[in-house]
């Protein structure tokens, strides 16, 4: 049995976001720099200017041509009202969350000073190990955490029909890695002691990441006020201050930058059949029968071998997400269903039988798009077949615009549908501790008594573009869909590894260390774009998302030819220059309906 009120249709919004990353002088100095923009935009056109979402974008790109701004996000979503959609540009961080103690040889353990953790009111002794060499800290286990910025979008129609569009920012990121570990050092031996410091054998690295967290909820009018300014986040004064110098510095930051977002919205009016029902008044509830085939029972997602309390209970479950509200639902024999609702839901329920009885499917039909710049603001979302031949012949008579593939398939309602245009990448997910060995030593003297940590477990991660489909077909033939594309990109690794060393005398008998290894520990750093998004347009139609960023850094040679290979001189010959480039990934999605060949195998 299920309970809950009728719900009417909301109207379709298409949402255009804008994000900018901000220099910090634009940011403390904002309002007056923007109240300059206008100045400079009305002396060229003679009028006040609007500061609606085009004003506040043309804005931004003055600031970004003046290295003072940086798009990192222009997501478009389709978005029904009350309803919301999120986008999330992340980083997939990996880092050690346990240790195992650093080892010293026998023989220094009573010399050593050193070791354990932080802040340890009483010190550990250092432990021993069976050979000559000082094995680091290993790190055992290991966890995952994504970092970035999500974006959660709710329109809504306020008060005299006015658009709202709610906004919930959540930012994170790794400031950096600290080291709760104490180096383990010892005093230079003999005569040298009153001269030379110590020599440090191991740092002793444990490092524990340090975060910075960031949300912020607002709500803009696309008509009147379109943006909000996020300020700068600095870390608290709790922070650490003794952050490893120089160790993931690609994957860190000092503070959360001030962001800039902008926003643009319209009512979309797809001239869609009316789902709604409700009444001031409420009605009588009626009760209906009706025999499912078999063709119905399949697209419903029935088996034969569900119960008959399974089976109500999933034909419930299909119900609502269709949007239809019910009271009571009896099974019958023979997939006969007795079905209790309102009158408007009953009705709703007689159109949607003779839908599903025709077993039907779902042809869905997605182009990967992208470009080296932000598609217009204003762009249609939801387009007929000649609209989107034509939006597709414009888009490639433009130059930094590549097709990137255009897969297909067909799945029934209710089911979910996946779509990949990607490569396996294979890494370790945990490693084996180094290994003491019993070994003699070679003819030459030397001799590796210690293996270094090796992987004993992988992982399968796919890189590339992934669209994840769910379609649901309504019963004046619209259809319902569920559209996730996630791009996902291997970025670096970041070794935790420290190397495995040797004590050794010198000239004089001065103590050195000798690297009997690396002892490499690399986790990997994913890059992951996604959307989420419910959209519901006419069959046959397509609909356009997408805006997911990446930005793109190269560095480019140029040199006189033969000249600049010469060396020394050849430096004068020859320059580089660091160009980066952004590249915007949209999709669009189509989905037709048809009818599948009728069932008529005896259950």
């Amino acid at each position: 049995m299920a309970t809950g009120s009728e719900q009417s249709d909301e109207p379709l919004v298409q949402v255009e976001i804008q994000a900018y990353r901000l220099d910090p002088a634009l940011a403390a100095d904002f309002e007056s720099r923007l109240d300059q923009f206008a100045k400079t935009q009305q002396e060229a056109k003679r009028n006040p200017p609007v500061k609606d979402s085009a004003f506040m974008v043309r804005a931004a790109n003055q600031w970004e041509s003046e290295g003072l701004a940086e798009r990192i996000a222009s997501p478009v979503m389709v978005v029904p009202a009350s309803s919301s959609s999120s986008f999330e540009m992340t980083r997939e961080v990996t880092y050690p969350t346990r240790y195992e103690t650093a080892t010293v040889p026998k023989d220094l353990v009573g010399k050593a000073k050193g070791g354990g953790i932080r802040g340890d009111q009483i010190p550990k002794p250092l432990v021993a190990n069976e050979f000559t060499g000082l094995i680091p800290p290993f790190p055992k286990t290991f966890e995952t955490r994504d970092l970035g910025m999500t974006m959660k979008v709710r329109p809504s129609i306020g008060t005299g029909g006015k658009l709202l569009v709610g906004l919930e920012v959540e930012r994170s990121a790794l400031m950096g890695f600290a080291n709760h570990g104490v180096p383990i050092s010892m005093e230079q031996p003999g005569a040298l002691r009153k001269n030379a410091a110590p020599i440090e054998l191991l740092k002793n690295e444990i490092l524990k990441p340090v975060f910075l967290r960031n949300t912020k909820e607002f709500t803009v009018t696309p008509s009147g006020k379109c943006f909000y300014l996020i300020q700068q986040d600095a870390p608290d004064a709790e922070s650490p201050k003794d952050l490893v110098e120089g160790f993931a510095e690609e994957f860190s930051t000092a503070n959360l930058p001030a962001l800039l977002v902008i926003v643009s919205a319209e009512i979309i009016d797809l001239d869609l059949k009316s789902l709604a029902t409700s009444s001031p008044e409420p009605a009588p509830e009626e009760t209906q029968t009706w025999k499912l085939s078999s063709a119905a029972r399949l697209s419903f997602g029935l088996k034969n071998e569900n119960s008959g309390a399974e089976a109500v209970a999933r034909m419930i479950e299909r119900l609502s997400e269709l949007g239809v509200t019910v009271r009571e639902v009896v099974m019958e024999p023979d997939w006969t269903f007795k079905v209790t609702a309102s009158p408007g839901m009953i009705g709703r329920i007689a159109e949607l039988i003779p839908v599903y009885d025709s077993n039907p499917q779902i042809y869905v039909t997605s182009k990967f798009i992208e470009t080296n710049f932000p598609i217009e603001d204003h762009t249609k979302t939801v387009m007929t077949d000649v609209e989107v031949q034509t939006f597709v012949r414009a888009l490639n008579q433009q130059k930094g615009v590549d097709l990137l593939s255009a897969p297909s398939m067909m799945v029934r309602p209710f089911q979910h549908g996946k779509i990949e245009v990607v490569r396996e990448f294979i890494f370790p997910v945990a490693y084996d501790p180094p290994q003491t060995v019993v070994s003699e030593k070679s003819e030459s003297g030397g001799s590796f008594p210690v293996t270094p940590a090796a992987p004993k477990a992988f992982k399968t991660r796919n890189t590339g573009v992934e669209l994840g489909i769910e379609a649901r077909l309504l019963e004046d033939r619209s259809i319902d869909l569920a559209i996730h594309p996630q791009v996902t990109e291997f970025l670096d690794f970041v070794d935790f590894g420290q190397p495995i060393v040797t004590l050794d005398s010198g000239p004089l008998g001065k103590l050195r260390l000798i690297t009997l290894s690396e002892n490499a520990i690399q986790m990997p750093v994913f890059e992951r774009r996604e959307m989420s998004t419910r959209v519901r347009i006419p069959d046959g139609m397509s609909v356009l998302i997408g805006g997911l960023v990446k930005k793109e850094i190269q560095t480019v040679e140029d040199k006189v030819p033969l000249l600049g290979d010469l060396p020394i001189i050849g430096k004068a010959a020859r320059s580089e220059e660091t160009v980066v480039t952004y590249r915007y990934l949209y999709l669009l999605v189509s989905a037709k309906s048809m009818d599948g060949a009728a069932v008529t195998k005896a259950d």
